[in-house]
């Protein structure tokens, strides 16, 4: 029923709670099989006013210096609607968010 996470799912009518609950654990199970980081920087104008190019290219950096390529995947993203603690920046799969961030903060 539930394919891996970002594969099409195909849509069939639950029939319960019970099938429900099993579709979300399959789903968060797929969720924690992925390997690879995702690093989100918001690009939404407020953000873009606080900086967020320059930590964008200075974690871009880092992660080239360190040889990690393979194991993070940085985006910019829309806006995540926290423009007043701009520049953002969110890793998955763990939902861990990250305001105000300046340049030296992406050796961490």
């Amino acid at each position: 029923m539930a394919g891996e996470v970002g594969v099409a799912i195909e849509a069939e009518r639950l029939k319960g709670r019970e099938a429900l609950r099993k579709l979300r654990e399959s789903i968060r199970g797929a969720r924690h099989r992925v390997s690879r980081k995702l690093v989100s920087f918001c690009s939404g104008s407020g953000c873009k006013a606080y900086g967020t190019e320059k930590v964008y290219q200075a974690l871009l950096g880092e992660v080239e210096r360190q040889k990690i390529e393979k194991d993070v995947e940085i985006k910019r993203t829309g806006c995540h609607g926290f423009c007043e603690k701009g520049p953002i920046m969110v890793i998955y799969p763990e939902g861990i968010f990250y305001p105000q961030l300046r340049r030296n903060i992406s050796r961490r």
